[in-house]
């Protein structure tokens, strides 16, 4: 069983301080052009400016690598770049064989179950992907990025 995928109270977080930040910038921006005041331009261009820092850091914090990570490796599992994790993570004697399952059964079948019994005469080719795929996920060279979710 799948588990289900959502976006981290952190990301909406750091999505509401990026928004609020340049929404204060703005209304300065603009109240200053308005008035022509000098140091309401300065205090302006010193925001602008030193958001820049801060915006980058926040919409490098908005994304979720965990998620990223598991569905690069969803789509690239049954590919070549991933033959060393299949041979290291799946059952043995399944790397090559019933574990290379595409997800949701490729472009050339409904479903896992439909690839797994036209290729192996088995049914069960789903659920060896996904506990080889939970596995890798946990125990990932990777590591690190999925952390990587202020």
């Amino acid at each position: 069983m799948k588990e289900e995928r959502t976006t981290g109270l952190s990301t909406y977080l750091t999505q509401a301080v990026i928004g609020i930040y340049t929404l204060i910038t703005s209304i300065i921006g603009l109240h200053s052009s308005r008035k022509v005041d000098i140091r309401l331009l300065i205090l302006y261009y010193w925001m602008s400016l030193i958001a820049i820092g801060p915006l980058f850091l926040f919409s490098i914090a908005c994304v979720d690598f965990k998620n990223v990570l598991r569905g690069w490796i969803d789509h690239r599992w049954a590919t070549s770049e991933f033959v060393w994790m299949r041979q290291f993570f799946c059952e043995e004697g399944t790397g090559d064989a019933e574990c290379t399952v595409p997800a949701n059964g490729g472009h050339l079948f409904p479903d896992e179950a439909a690839w797994c019994e036209a290729k192996y005469q088995k049914s069960n080719c789903g659920e060896i992907r996904e506990a080889a795929e939970q596995v890798s996920l946990t125990f990932s060279p990777s590591k690190p990025l999925q952390r990587a979710n202020i």
